[in-house]
């Protein structure tokens, strides 16, 4: 069994702060780790410039700049779908289907290159993505109609 004992005054724990020792193979547990994230917060805080380069660290150059060619790919086909007159639910199924596929692409090479852990995970949270889209375009929808804006005019209101 494990038990915790409170420490106060002036034995403190770890580093110089009040928590829990370990005594005898007891459990170390500071108090202010339960009591939120505020305080943790102001403990924990890097720089802007920290966190920027944590994040382009965060992957090899050769990702990024297969990111940044994608992106600009992807960019382009969007446009061109825009420039289409998608004006039948098939021509949006079409459109639909592209992203998709782009999509199923996508969670491919994820699956290989990070492991089979990450491809479900992605996949995971592009269904949400998806669904939470899809809950958008009915608000979009509601909204264009209960200010009655016509439908040419209503395409470019996004």
């Amino acid at each position: 069994t494990v038990s915790l004992t409170p420490i106060y005054g002036s034995r403190l724990a770890g580093n110089g702060r009040p928590g829990l020792e370990v005594a005898e193979g007891r459990l170390a547990m500071r108090w202010w780790g339960r009591m939120g994230r505020s305080q943790r917060a102001a403990h924990q805080q890097r720089s802007t410039r920290e966190e920027l380069a944590a994040f382009f660290d965060s992957a090899v150059v050769e990702e990024w700049l297969i990111f940044l060619v994608m992106w600009g790919l992807l960019i382009r086909l969007s446009l061109y779908i825009a420039s289409l007159e998608c004006n039948t639910w098939q021509h949006h199924a079409l459109a639909f289907s592209v992203w998709v596929a782009a999509a199923a692409i996508f969670m491919a090479l994820t699956w290989v290159n990070w492991g089979a852990e990450a491809g479900p995970m992605w996949l995971d949270g592009y269904l949400i993505e998806l669904i939470l889209s899809m809950e958008n375009i009915f608000l979009y929808e509601i909204i264009m109609v209960s200010f009655k804006v016509p439908a040419k005019l209503a395409r470019y209101a996004l």
